[in-house]
């Protein structure tokens, strides 16, 4: 099994949030709804982040971020 590496300059946050919105359970539509919201609040957190104490990439914070809404109702 190999590994690619990838640059954080070269990952599309945009991408990876489109692909999570598209595994949502039909009742989290509302979520979908809020993708500007989310696009603009996780690159305000990857900003921030440039100050963190424990090294992390790009797709780990956006991951992250996105996993604690997941499980959200409306």
């Amino acid at each position: 099994m190999g590994m690619i590496y990838m640059n954080d300059e070269d990952i599309n946050i945009n991408s990876i949030i489109l692909k999570w919105t598209k595994k949502l359970k039909p009742e989290q539509a509302f979520i979908s709804q809020q993708v500007a919201y989310i696009e603009d609040t996780v690159n305000k957190i990857w900003k921030l982040s440039e100050r963190q104490l424990v090294a992390t990439t790009k797709v780990g914070l956006v991951r992250n971020a996105l996993s604690l809404i997941e499980e959200s109702t409306n």
